[in-house]
């Protein structure tokens, strides 16, 4: 049996005709009703059923599934056959509703595979039948829909009994293994067989709940066909939501699935780490994906399918270590109390930092002391040592405590994310080389290298000529300037590498990858901050900077400034070169001695160089945008040429560069806003899967929710535990929906995706197309009726004229 089986995978149709029958044999034999015979054989009656052993169990399952093989495709000729035997369709029934004699009392898992397999071959019977509602009346005559439904409430019952022994024995095992010899004695008593309760093995109970939920996804899309079938199709909807409650305790979901011209429903199970799926996680794949249309969503979405399922599966993970969950559950709070402790630390830095004198003595005692050597050692210095070291003892805690705090993040965040970031990083190396990026210009960028290099060759410069014509520095000073490029060398080493050549390349890109994470990297840094603040308190104030990681309002602000970083960076150096050139004009023109008569020159030192000066116009220019503060004002009054020269730079940097500036970032902010609002209004008012817009959609009429549509119908995450169902699952136990499903993924195809259409819609077409196919076949009749009308009023004239004629 299970080698004929084989003949109907991969849902071949001409293997599938060679089962009914061989044209090239002398004599044909039709196997499909051959094994309904003796499926209908063996589940004859109840009794019969009832009094199965574990041989019959395995001859009854082994025809059940060839006949499911058989059907699956679909095949319309071999469901057809299996339909017609009404015996076969009994034999289905009386399996469905009996409850199994003492011979299989034990073998739980037997029993859930005969329960499983019945109702998967009858669901099979319908798949994908379109508008032919013959074997949908057949089997809504033979197969009853409370019985069904009796059959969801045993599965529900069945699966929560499972779920409360599988908890209950690991709370029993946790406990027994603190005391070893009482673990010992369980399992020598369980070895033995001496327990009255036979326990079920990991493996079974796995299989043991696989049957179940088969059952229960095929009783489900049995029901719903059969309704579909033969009742109004408003009515398939209540029956769904009849079920909601079965649906949601057993972790049953469905998907549409655009198969065969039509929208079916296919249900599934979901994952047990369904829940770890967390709001982060999503709100993430949102951020990334290309909204624009339902293609582009529906691509990003099976093209992230592995980063997501291994996000999944990671939290579930991490979700069994009870030190975990509770870090989970206090990051957010523990964030709150480091930042409060980092305010106290910078507010103890302001309070505790004095100069060499007392602030909290007078006028009197300060010239006394500044009389008064002896005074002042003895008083004023005391009392200052004292205060700034309560200050600096206070300090150093909170800094302690602040640094094990950030640490602590830092180790949480590592686990959290640093396993994931690797493998997607090490999974893009590996999607790469199999797409073909071999050439040199696919896998390397040298761009990066090339500025990296050219902004050393010009401080090498730069260092020459300032060494040339200045003494103020030596070369172990200029040799400062080298080592800070170190810290971007990495940066430009990953952006060199596209695709790594090399395995040791592609775990240096991870490694950076891992560094580099947004909340990693920040919390690195403010511990670092906080580390080199014990030496150095002003440092610490840095860490204030914390609280644009926890605010969202001020992450939008920051990106504002930081997506146009490159026009800001071309309009900063436009100030530079404005600068640069109206300081040599007012240098050559109007001399040095109009920047070293200011007032202003006491406080800066005046210029007595082109560099000085230059140094002098920056500060001035950029801070007041008026050059004529850093120029003398007397030469206004008796020069034409300054007068000039002060108005024109004050409308090319004053005006127009602050306003570019200003002009690039409120542009930034309205492109952000609008943005946000694109994306919120596709969320809110379009459908991500099937991209049916909310206003077209509730116009169709009032039994159509835009809400039951998108939480329900065609929810977006049921996609995705809809997609890692179908690749998990074994082929030679897909349905022919689910195989077909399967091809599609395996050649990244989204042909299988509803588009602007729904089952609801389609039922509705459908319903329309009917009523108008008979309002046609009404007229139709009417007409006919009215030409009989005509011809026989025709021949009772025809008649009557005749017998006239004859009597004469």
């Amino acid at each position: 049996m299970d080698f004929v089986r084989l003949l109907c995978e991969g849902h071949n149709s001409e293997c599938q005709k060679m089962l009914r029958q061989q044209d090239s044999n002398v004599q044909s034999f039709n196997i499909i009703m051959e094994v309904c015979g003796l499926l209908s054989e063996c589940g004859r009656s109840l009794t019969v059923v009832r009094s199965f052993d574990i041989v019959q169990s395995e001859l009854c399952l082994s025809a059940l599934k060839f006949l499911i093989e058989a059907c699956h495709g679909p095949c319309a000729e071999n469901q057809m056959l299996i339909i017609n035997h009404l015996r076969a369709l009994g034999a289905c029934k009386n399996i469905l509703s009996c409850d199994f004699g003492p011979k299989l009392e034990k073998e739980e898992v037997v029993k859930a595979q005969l329960y499983a397999s019945a109702t998967t071959l009858l669901r099979a019977l319908l798949e994908s039948r379109g508008e032919d509602s013959t074997g949908h009346s057949v089997l809504c005559e033979q197969i009853p829909t409370r019985m069904l439904e009796q059959r969801m409430v045993v599965i529900s019952e069945a699966k929560e009994n499972l779920r409360k022994k599988i908890k209950k024995r690991e709370k029993q095992r946790s406990s027994l293994k603190r005391k070893s010899w009482k673990f010992i004695k369980s399992k020598l008593l369980e070895t033995a067989g001496m327990k009255a309760d036979r326990l079920l093995d990991k493996k079974e109970e796995s299989d043991l709940k696989r049957e179940l939920d088969s059952e229960l996804r095929a009783n489900l899309m049995l029901k719903r066909e059969i309704t579909f079938g033969n009742k109004e199709s408003e009515n398939v909807f209540e029956s769904d939501s009849h079920s909601g409650g079965i649906l949601n305790r057993s972790m049953i979901k469905s998907v549409e699935v655009y198969w065969n011209g039509r929208c079916e429903h296919c249900f599934f199970t979901l994952p047990d780490e369904w829940r770890n799926l967390n709001k982060v996680t999503k709100e993430s794949f949102l951020q990334k994906c290309d909204l624009s249309t339902s293609e582009t969503r529906v691509r990003s979405l099976i093209e992230n399918v592995d980063m997501l399922k291994d996000s999944m599966k990671y939290q579930y993970r991490l979700s069994k270590r009870t030190l975990y969950r509770r870090m989970r559950e206090l990051y957010f709070p523990l964030k709150k109390i480091i930042y409060v402790l980092v305010i106290l630390l910078n507010l103890n830095i302001l309070f505790s930092t004095k100069d060499a004198t007392n602030k909290n003595l007078d006028d009197r005692h300060l010239t006394e002391a500044a009389l008064n050597q002896t005074f002042y050692s003895n008083y004023v210095m005391p009392e200052i040592e004292l205060v700034v070291k309560k200050g600096k003892n206070m300090s150093a805690w909170l800094s302690m405590i602040i640094f094990s705090g950030y640490c602590a993040i830092i180790v949480f965040v590592m686990i959290s994310f640093s396993r994931l970031v690797w493998t997607e990083s090490y999974r893009s190396w590996k999607r790469s080389l199999d797409k073909g990026m071999r050439s040199e210009k696919q896998r390397h960028n040298y761009a990066p290298i090339v500025n990296f290099l050219g902004v050393v060759a010009f401080t090498i410069a730069y260092c020459y000529i300032h060494a040339l014509t200045s003494d103020e520095m030596t070369t172990a000073d200029y040799a400062k300037f080298f080592p800070y490029f170190l810290l971007f060398l990495p940066t430009v080493i990953r952006r060199y590498f596209i695709v790594p050549r090399s395995r040791l390349a592609s775990y240096f890109c991870a490694l950076y990858d891992v560094i580099m994470h947004a909340q990693l990297r920040n919390h690195i840094l403010l511990a670092v901050i906080i580390f080199i603040g014990r030496t150095n308190p002003m440092i610490s104030s840095l860490a204030l900077f914390d609280v644009m990681t926890m605010s969202r309002t001020l992450q939008s602000v920051l990106r504002a400034v930081v997506k146009p970083a490159n026009q800001l960076g071309q309009t900063f150096f436009l100030f530079v070169v404005v600068i640069t050139v109206y300081t040599c004009i007012a240098y050559s023109i109007f001399g040095k001695e109009e920047f070293s008569s200011l007032e202003v020159d006491e406080e800066l030192g005046g210029c007595t160089t082109l560099w000085e000066c230059w140094w002098l116009s920056m500060y001035i220019g950029i801070r007041k945008g008026d050059m004529g503060e850093a120029l003398d004002v007397d030469t206004v009054s008796t020069s034409q040429w300054r007068v000039l020269y002060d108005l024109t730079f004050y409308m090319i940097l004053g005006v127009l560069l602050f306003n570019m500036v200003t002009g690039i970032i409120l542009d930034t902010f309205q492109q952000l806003r609008h943005d946000m609002e694109e994306r919120n209004d596709i969320m809110a008012n379009e459908n991500f899967i099937s991209g049916i817009n909310r206003a077209q959609y509730e116009e169709l009429g009032p039994e159509y929710n835009f809400k039951t549509l998108c939480d329900h119908d065609q929810h977006l995450w049921n996609y995705f535990f809809f997609i890692v169902y179908v690749r998990q699952k074994k082929s030679e136990s897909c349905t022919g929906c689910e195989s077909y499903v399967k091809q599609c993924l395996e050649k990244n195809d989204s042909s299988w995706i509803p588009t602007r259409t729904s089952s609801q819609m389609e039922s509705k077409q459908v319903g329309k197309s009917n009523q108008r196919s008979a309002d046609d076949w009404f007229k139709e009749i009417v007409g006919k009726m009215e030409k009989l009308e005509a011809k026989v009023e025709d021949l009772s004239a025809a008649q009557g004229g005749g017998d006239g004629v004859g009597g004469r």
